[in-house]
């Protein structure tokens, strides 16, 4: 059962004071099980044929007071208050260590001058991807800047432990999932709690290195600007209220056209999570990915887990004879066939190394095993497999997979908070200079967030996940049995629902709304009658 039907308002101080307290609480998640009647009575009458409509209404949220989010400043002033109450377990700083204006050494935490490929320092090596390419002015080439976001905002990060299994987990590469981001102020208090058993025990044996909101300018709160502006604006129109942008801010984005991978907006910003390259074979352009990607191989983890939100999906069986297009090549319409599997997921988990072909068992198991207690208490689980392989997922965090490190690769998973409301507009992801003159690329995203009650619930279930990310690897139970461990048990996501905002339907010329539910069945076979 969908976790919004979960929480009442009557109940959230207590639960905020367990959490509070440092217990991570797992009592509320059975509730999630227990249907209201309203819920029954629409899977009573809908049986047969469950339509985003339907499926839609489990979406109903009071909006999140963005105010209660932490913005740039107060998340660096929270890191460090963490740090100083936790008696040296939790260090914070920058992810760089980097020179400062004033010519002084930063306290940032990793060191990308030292490490060397193909005798140049890391840090040159990454600017080389840029520099060597055929589009040299197009992304950051100043060295110094590794370490800061596009506007000058110094990435933050924290490290725990001195264990030999080394950790990275990031969270908010797109500026407007920001879940787990507040999820991690709370688990890096945890940490600090050394005097508890299990947490002594995790920094015996677990080095971690958290990027904590890895865009910074794309993350900061702010209600008076969007994620991106529509790219036909019908006359006299307003923006409507959003916050957050999905992608970084850098309005020289996609503008060349020798930039032939250009993923992102145009003239607004870069996707950072389609510009990790571990080989350094590929322009890296973005600086907040040349961050994340310096420090990872001057880091050498064994495990990363990149944290995003996620679009509401289903795991339901798509009646394919009900699949109609809405905007005919990019978006479509379908039903469930049944109401089996038609609760919307609160998380999907993906083993990344899927991203580019491969598949690791262990990074499976640790898939399952992170999520196994969720799944067992009631919360929806979705496991979202890359069905293609193109330019599009490629340079994703999965792309540390192909790494070795203790003779092993790079265990990598992908974690998906539902997040994002449903509310998905057009936007200009590039332009195709092959016309003359160029003409736009055209693509969907969805704009908004979910709702309080979504955010707090998802909070909690982002606890958890962290901390059980980091336990099944301290108890090595990554390496228990053979195969898979369960993981390809998890139910597969199917569809995702999404629907228009007013001015979308005027852009568009369309009369309905939606909402819609988008078949994921193996992509491109279903939707093309292969």
């Amino acid at each position: 059962m969908n976790t919004h039907y979960l929480i009442r308002q009557g109940r959230t101080p207590s639960l905020r004071s367990k959490i509070a307290a440092g217990i991570i609480c797992l009592s509320i998640l059975p509730s999630v099980a227990l249907a209201t009647n309203t819920q029954q009575t629409v899977e009573a009458a809908y049986a047969e044929e469950i339509d985003a409509l339907h499926i839609a209404q489990q979406l109903t949220d009071s909006p999140v007071n963005y105010s209660a989010l932490h913005t740039y400043e107060e998340l660096v002033e929270e890191l460090y208050r963490i740090e100083d109450q936790s008696n040296g377990a939790v260090n914070v700083g920058p992810l760089i260590k980097n020179m400062t204006d004033s010519g002084e050494i930063n306290d940032g935490l990793i060191d990308i001058d030292t490490p060397q490929v193909n005798n140049r320092s890391l840090r040159n090596a990454v600017i080389d991807t840029v520099a060597n390419d055929n589009v040299p002015g197009l992304g950051n080439l100043t060295p110094n800047n590794i370490g800061r976001s596009n506007l000058g905002r110094n990435i933050m990060a924290a490290t725990f432990g001195h264990g030999p299994k080394k950790v990275v987990y990031i969270t908010q590469q797109h500026g407007n999932e920001f879940i787990e981001t507040e999820a991690a102020l709370s688990f890096l208090r945890k940490l600090g709690k050394t005097f508890y058993p299990r947490i002594k025990r995790l920094q015996d044996e677990i080095s971690l290195l958290m990027i904590v909101r890895a865009n910074p300018d794309g993350g900061e709160p702010d209600p008076e600007r969007c994620q991106m502006k529509t790219p036909f604006p019908p006359p006299n129109s307003i923006d409507y209220d959003c916050a957050f942008y999905r992608f970084n801010i850098d309005p020289s984005a996609g503008t060349l056209p020798t930039d032939d991978e250009f993923r992102g907006a145009l003239g607004v910003g870069y996707n950072l999570n389609r510009y990790h390259t571990s080989n350094l074979d590929r322009p890296i352009r973005p600086v907040e990915s040349q961050a994340m990607v310096a420090a990872i191989l001057a880091f050498q983890p064994n495990y990363v887990l990149d944290m995003h939100g996620d679009i509401p999906k289903v795991t339901c069986l798509i009646d394919e004879s009900s699949i109609t297009p809405v905007v005919p090549g990019l978006l479509y319409d379908s039903n469930c066939d049944s109401i089996d599997g038609s609760k919307i997921n609160n998380i999907s988990i993906r083993d990344m190394a899927e991203f580019i072909g491969n598949n690791d068992a262990k990074a499976q198991r640790w898939n399952m095993e992170t999520t196994k207690a969720l799944r067992f208490f009631g919360v929806q689980v979705g496991r979202h497999r890359q069905f293609n392989e193109n330019v599009e997922i490629r340079n994703t965090a999965g792309d540390y997979s192909q790494m070795t490190v203790d003779g092993e690769p790079v265990h990598t998973m992908l974690l998906e908070m539902r997040n994002l409301a449903p509310d998905a507009d057009p936007f200009i992801s590039g332009m195709n200079f092959s016309q003359s003159p160029p003409t736009p690329k055209i693509d969907f995203a969805l704009n908004g967030v979910l709702g309080q009650r979504n955010l707090f619930v998802g909070k909690i279930i982002s606890e958890i996940v962290m901390m059980k990310g980091l336990t099944t690897i301290a108890n090595n139970s990554v390496s228990l049995g053979y195969g898979d461990g369960g993981y390809l048990a998890i139910p597969e996501d199917t569809g995702f629902i999404y629907q228009f905002t007013d001015l979308t339907l005027h852009t568009l010329g369309l009369s309905n709304p939606g909402p819609y539910l988008f078949p994921l069945c193996q992509f491109e076979p279903c939707l093309t009658g292969e």
